[in-house]
């Protein structure tokens, strides 16, 4: 067999690929159109396979840095967990304790319900209650002392 100018348009019009491509195969193949079109197709197949093949293991490496970024983050919310529970946020007024929590449970009740939470902090300021933060050193710390100490001074 020939390779014809016809013989490529049916290639072509089959397997969508170049002239050059469609010519190079039917020469390959003494001219003989199915087996020219069996050829390309095997050929993008296996393209597609192994394009899968990497596209599969790209996403697993992917995957598995990310798994390994969410454990980190995991262990370090953790860590962080701990030490808030530790700490403790007291509530107190004449040396009598009225409530005393974990930093962390004040913290996250603080963020659910923060128009309340505003009241809860507003509330022992007015009426003289001191709000002491204890470390588990032991040291406490007045809320509102440090507060006035590292807020922004007007300057008037």
């Amino acid at each position: 067999m020939s390779v014809t100018l016809e013989n490529i348009d049916t290639i072509i019009g089959r397997t969508g690929v170049s002239y050059k491509v469609a010519k190079e195969t039917l020469e390959a193949t003494n001219g003989d159109v199915v087996e020219a079109i069996v050829r390309i197709e095997q050929t993008k197949n296996n393209r597609e396979e192994e394009s899968k093949a990497t596209r599969e293991k790209a996403f697993e490496e992917k995957k598995n840095t990310v798994m390994l970024q969410l454990k980190w983050l995991g262990k370090q919310i953790m860590k962080i967990a701990n030490k808030l529970m530790v700490i403790k946020v007291q509530w107190k007024k004449d040396d009598r304790v009225y409530l005393q929590l974990p930093a962390l449970v004040v913290l996250l009740v603080g963020l659910w319900t923060l128009p309340v939470s505003l009241l809860v902090l507003l509330a022992p300021i007015l009426f003289g209650i001191k709000m002491e933060v204890v470390r588990q050193s032991g040291k406490t710390t007045d809320v509102v002392d440090w507060v006035k100490e590292h807020a922004p001074k007007s300057e008037e």
